[in-house]
């Protein structure tokens, strides 16, 4: 596997490269820290699987940045990566053809499981998008609606289940909210395994998006 890693920051790359190594036993990572860099690279080579591209960059603005990256991209998908979470940047990446835009404050786990989706031909699509919501207000605010009655009733979730959601969605790990809740990581691992029954999902990144698309539709 074959991917192009660009920012301009060395450690940010430098994190990366140990979380991309999981992804595969052979993998080979190009570096480039604008958006220039990034460019020449795809000219030279052809057999890239995936682009993660940061979304602040000397050489251009975003827009022009990642349109003309897309452009000489062809089929191999682009990821944004960005420190921002704000759903306005986040549309106008996918927008302009990004398969995928993944907030760098993402746990590793999400953006392991974003990045093998968009390698399966999938595109991710951050929770903060889907609702034009604050971050911190997301599925909180489902639980404390008629919608919390709506979700129990057409996916069978308990309360505690869209806590543990809602959690999951703000990339805390099973520790993470095991804390939060007070309760141990075993009862945490089974809510999550039962919600991924009920939702007839793979992972964390499909959980969110299926109750994400059901919220907007209520």
């Amino acid at each position: 596997m074959k991917i192009l890693l660009a920012d301009d920051h060395f450690m940010v790359r430098e994190g990366m490269k140990l979380m991309l190594n999981k992804l595969a036993d052979e993998i080979i990572i190009e570096e480039a820290e604008n958006y220039f860099e990034v460019i020449d690279l795809i000219r030279q080579a052809t057999d890239f699987n995936l682009m993660l591209v940061d979304k602040t960059m000397p050489g251009m603005s975003m827009d022009n940045g990642l349109s003309e990256i897309i452009k000489q991209a062809g089929n191999v998908p682009v990821i944004m990566l960005s420190a921002s979470e704000n759903p306005v940047h986040m549309k106008q990446a996918l927008e302009l053809g990004a398969k995928g835009y993944i907030p760098k404050s993402s746990d590793r786990a999400i953006m392991l499981n974003a990045i093998q989706l968009v390698l399966s031909g999938g595109t991710y699509l951050p929770p903060e998008m889907l609702l034009d919501l604050p971050k911190s207000d997301k599925i909180e605010s489902v639980k404390h609606s008629h919608k919390t009655t709506s979700l129990t009733d057409e996916l069978h979730l308990t309360p505690r289940q869209i806590e543990v959601l809602d959690l999951i969605s703000k990339g805390k790990s099973n520790k993470g909210i095991a804390r939060v809740l007070g309760i141990t990581d075993t009862t945490v691992a089974t809510h999550v395994n039962t919600i991924f029954k009920l939702l007839k999902v793979n992972n964390r990144i499909e959980a969110v998006n299926k109750v994400r698309n059901e919220v907007s539709d209520l």
